[in-house]
């Protein structure tokens, strides 16, 4: 089971550590989790890209993936593009970027 071998990993740490192997198996935890993740419908698929100016290089498009905010509710929708980190809250400025997108 999965917190057996999270007890056995734990238990061992000291020494997974100090092995040569242990960037490598840093990497393949990481991928296991984020496997694991999508399993358990955790990771979500991007709803867009940001075809809006990117806030520090006006003059390219950010191109960025583009999910629900955090704090994203029907009645105050928002969306955050995780590469630039620009977010647009509330109606009017998600109707914005949408308009902004689709004149693209």
């Amino acid at each position: 089971t999965i917190g057996w071998v999270q007890d056995l990993i734990r238990e061992h740490l000291d020494w997974l550590l100090r092995t040569p192997n242990a960037t490598e198996f840093a990497a393949d935890m990481q991928d296991t989790a984020h496997m694991l993740r999508a399993c358990a419908g955790e990771i979500l698929q991007p709803i867009g890209r940001h075809r809006a100016p990117h806030p520090r290089h006006p003059e390219r498009d950010c191109g960025g993936r583009l999910y629900p905010a955090a704090t994203s509710t029907h009645d105050n929708p928002g969306v955050v593009c995780i590469d630039c980190g620009e977010t647009y809250t509330g109606t009017w400025e998600v109707r914005r970027l949408g308009l902004l997108i689709g004149a693209q």
